[in-house]
């Protein structure tokens, strides 16, 4: 499963049944390590890494909030993009991160280094973005990203990627530059660590783009708000707004995916808080692709489903 993860942005609204929030504490009075829940994530901090609002150091009582998200549900619970006129994104690892003084956003002055886990085992390539929120695209890094078990640099277009051990807390080292990563012998897992200059919400996808993209035009009732389409075995999970007239926006299909592993649908609340309400679309997908000059009106089986996320996955996989 790949991996998805976000350390918290405060704004963003926090879903039942989303991944759980990790808050931690922290001083920064020397080069700290630390670890985030059980994802074997660790954030490397050296002193004098934020200031507050008035541009003063600020090194110690120093709140990190960090929320993971690693599916389509969690995709699904908290409506992350994943797709912009780049393409359609897929994900290998995703984080948000916050740090406050005092239940305020610090300045991040010096970068931080996160370093996950991440199951990257096919050819693609990699690479990271962080979310511009007020414009729904991800805007690519171009700051340099190390594999987990080494101090050199990836080549600027691409993270690069590294079988790596599970590292305890007394490995790798403080250099100069604070903290540098050890090589290791022992493959376990595939990691990464992404230097961050800012709080916000970063991806690591590799992108399918719009020559893979079969556009269709489609509608549905007004009352519906986005269209989801979900494709198993793609970590991602890509919605589409619906606009006045019930036509959804730049809709349409990967056509590398076989037709049986795409489900269309959409999510709305119930009065009922431990349920939501999930249409599946039951339109036959050829018979959409026939004449692409067509507007379908897409039809939907509609039925409660539960938040809980055990429950939700399987349900919705269920044939």
């Amino acid at each position: 499963m790949k991996l998805l993860f976000i350390v918290g942005i405060i704004c963003m609204p926090i879903y039942l049944n989303a991944q759980e929030i990790i808050k931690s504490s922290i001083s920064t009075k020397s080069c700290t390590t630390i670890s985030m829940g059980v994802e074997e994530i660790k954030l490397h901090i050296a002193p004098n890494s934020f200031k507050n609002q008035d541009g003063d150091f600020v090194n110690s009582d120093i709140s990190i909030v960090m929320q993971l998200y690693k599916d389509y549900y969690d995709m699904l619970f908290a409506d992350i993009p994943m797709h912009d006129k780049k393409g359609n994104y897929i994900s290998g690892g995703m984080f948000e991160i916050t740090f406050l003084s005092k239940n305020t956003p610090l300045k991040v002055v010096r970068e931080v280094i996160v370093e996950f886990p991440s199951d990257e085992m096919d050819n693609a390539v990699y690479k990271g973005f962080k979310l511009d929120k007020e414009e729904s695209e991800w805007n690519e890094l171009h700051s340099p990203v190390l594999n987990y078990a080494t101090n050199i640099a990836s080549d600027d277009d691409d993270w690069g990627s590294s079988a790596i051990e599970s590292i305890n807390e007394g490995n790798g080292e403080w250099g100069d530059d604070c903290w540098c990563g050890e090589e290791s012998e022992t493959f376990k897992f595939i990691g990464k660590t992404l230097g961050i200059k800012s709080n916000g919400l970063y991806n690591y996808d590799y992108i399918m783009d719009n020559e893979d993209f079969v556009p269709l035009l489609v509608k549905v009732s007004k009352d519906i708000d986005k269209v989801y389409v979900h494709y198993k075995g793609l970590n991602t999970l890509l919605y589409y707004n619906v606009e006045n007239d019930g036509l959804v926006g730049n809709f349409g299909f990967l056509k590398s995916v076989k037709r049986s592993d795409i489900t269309v649908f959409y999510k709305k609340g119930s009065q009922n808080t431990d349920q939501i309400v999930i249409g599946k679309m039951t339109n036959k997908i050829d018979e959409l692709l026939s004449d692409k000059n067509i507007t379908y009106q897409l039809v939907f089986d509609i039925n409660n489903y539960p938040v809980q996320k055990s429950k939700f996955i399987s349900k919705f996989e269920a044939k």
